[in-house]
């Protein structure tokens, strides 16, 4: 999670015992919105996290932003 300016307490979130990561995204973008992030961007190729999403937009103040970034392919590089 990337978090500008950084988040000053994470113990809230430790030790984090969800085993799919799309709960774990969605736990940490309540949490950032919860702390005073307004704008939140999600990036990801699956499905379930977009559904998650939505809910999750559910739950925001009306100030806050939340964006998704979704894309059928995972990104190639070249190497």
């Amino acid at each position: 999670m990337l978090s500008k300016p950084l988040l000053p307490d994470l113990t809230s979130l430790a030790p984090c015992n969800h085993e799919e990561a799309n709960s774990r995204m969605s736990l940490l973008a309540s949490h950032a919105a919860q702390h005073g992030h307004h704008a939140i961007l999600i990036r990801t190729v699956d499905t379930d996290v977009v559904v998650l999403a939505v809910s999750l937009a559910q739950e925001l103040q009306p100030e806050d932003k939340l964006w998704l970034a979704y894309s059928e392919q995972a990104r190639v590089s070249d190497t």
